[in-house]
């Protein structure tokens, strides 16, 4: 598993919600963009293009379909929804408070900030926070902010 993969699961472990496809792109992109350098030496983050609802990135979809293959990370739907929700299993939580011996506690708390700061927005207000900030990720959107 790559270091991004694990910060993804770390991402997806840090709390007990889980995540729609937004938020888990748009707090990985913010954690990329603001997380300080030297916590990320040596870890080749996600790049991101702009798209339809912002940043993103097809390398994440990649990452969790392989988390999920490997049984850490859960996936459930929503009657008439057309996306899928991610969570981390018990088995992802675990192996992500082992990998914890390897990073920083401080990225690990700020991995989590974000995390809690995509739950706390509406759909919408985590749109536009993100175009407000990165205007170059709206160019594409179809979210009319």
């Amino acid at each position: 598993m790559t270091p991004r993969a694990e910060l993804l699961l770390a991402f997806l472990a840090a709390g007990p919600n889980r995540l729609d496809p937004i938020r888990i792109m748009k707090g990985m992109f913010i954690f990329g963009q603001e997380a300080p350098a030297e916590w990320l030496e040596g870890i080749q983050m996600y790049e991101f293009q702009p798209y339809n609802w912002g940043p993103f990135c097809q390398d994440i979809y990649r990452d969790l379909d392989e988390l999920r293959g490997r049984g850490l990370v859960e996936t459930t739907e929503d009657p008439g929804a057309s996306w899928k929700y991610y969570n981390a299993t018990a088995a992802g939580c675990a192996l992500s408070d082992d990998l914890a011996r390897y990073y920083r506690t401080p990225l690990l708390a700020f991995l989590k900030q974000i995390r809690e700061y995509t739950l706390r927005h509406s759909f919408e207000d985590l749109l536009r926070a993100v175009y407000k900030k990165y205007p170059k990720y709206a160019v594409n959107t179809v979210f009319r902010y």
